[in-house]
């Protein structure tokens, strides 16, 4: 598994997307994602992404998410390869998962049951075009890690085991 991308909810494309442009980090132009209700740029970070995703609709998921959660973290994205079975994997362990696999045109995706992931939504994702790992070129300005705050280590740990 490889990080994809980390995603944040956000009021405002620009003030983010001008914090990192300032810090030298390639940001795309904002885009409008109907599927979502969402505008988003990505932030390339390396081998993996952030994606700033702002509501454009107002009864869209991400203004639920907004207005449930506020601005923030939202998903972490892993890639992985034959994500079918690598559900059926994680099912035997006893990971479960929002629904089925969705199937788009450039991924397959699924994310797993927030209420055991410790505080996270983690969504599995099977990108098409990718013929191997992603490497960065050296000195590339890069994600150096995601924290995630627990409130019980052995339960949060003993999940992560069984997710890989």
């Amino acid at each position: 598994m490889l990080l994809h991308h980390v995603a944040a909810v956000v009021r405002d494309l620009d003030p983010p997307r001008r914090l990192f442009d300032a810090i030298g980090l390639r940001v795309s132009p904002p885009r409008t994602d109907e599927r979502w209700g969402a505008g988003e740029s990505m932030v390339e970070c390396g081998p993996a992404s952030l994606v700033l995703w702002r509501p454009t609709s107002p009864d869209g998921s991400g203004a639920r998410v907004l207005a449930r959660r506020g601005p923030g973290l939202h998903h972490v994205a892993l890639d992985v390869d034959d994500l079918p079975g690598i559900v059926a994997t994680l099912s035997e362990r006893g990971i479960r998962f929002l629904g089925s696999i969705a199937e788009g045109p450039d991924q397959r995706r699924v994310f797993l049951d927030p209420k055991q992931a410790h505080g996270g939504l983690i969504e599995l994702t099977e990108t098409w075009d990718r013929t191997g790992p992603r490497r960065s070129p050296p000195g590339a300005t890069m994600l150096g890690h995601v924290g995630w705050a627990v409130q019980d280590l052995e339960a949060a740990s003993d999940f992560f085991r069984r997710l890989g």
